[in-house]
């Protein structure tokens, strides 16, 4: 019958038990490190969207929003807290507040989701620019890669520590 030897497996089991504590950490430092590569492509697409200073004239249909949404939409950009929802891990980039762009609708302004989501979608005054879709589909591999290395640098910085 064959002999198996081991040395230093009691250190390699303490290196993945802590491990294996520190794997929600571990996670959101991935989740938060590939979130910031979507948010950088996002604000890459806005910045090249068309803009018209046409703007809400129903007579024409604009090709896009004025360069005044188009600043609040970079402004408003951001990644929400992460959360648990049983197995999946979910961050959300989107957008907050409002513009100074007030209406009779809108007395406080236009709120920037609601310009984001005409801007991607496009209605019945404005041709659509799916510009989140863009940089979704342009991001993901680049996404996955930072996820990725994330990982390896932090449980190398935890294999070291211990």
């Amino acid at each position: 019958m064959a002999k198996f030897q081991f040395e230093g497996v009691d250190n390699y089991i303490a290196q993945l038990q802590k491990l294996y504590g520190d794997v929600d950490d571990i996670i959101g430092a991935a989740i938060y490190e590939g979130a910031g590569v979507v948010m950088r492509s996002v604000v890459s697409a806005i910045n090249g969207l068309n803009t018209d200073e046409r703007y809400g004239i129903p007579e024409n249909k604009t090709t896009g929003p004025n360069s005044y949404q188009k600043e609040g939409l970079k402004r408003s950009i951001g990644i929400a807290q992460l959360r648990q929802d049983g197995t999946f891990w979910n961050v959300k980039i989107g957008f907050d507040g409002y513009n100074g762009i007030r209406t009779k609708t809108w007395p406080n302004g236009q709120p920037n989701a609601m310009v984001a989501r005409s801007v991607e979608s496009g209605t019945s005054w404005m041709q659509k620019q799916p510009f989140m879709r863009k940089a979704q589909n342009e991001s993901k591999v680049k996404c996955e890669q930072a996820m990725a290395n994330e990982i390896d640098k932090q449980i190398t910085k935890r294999v070291k520590e211990s």
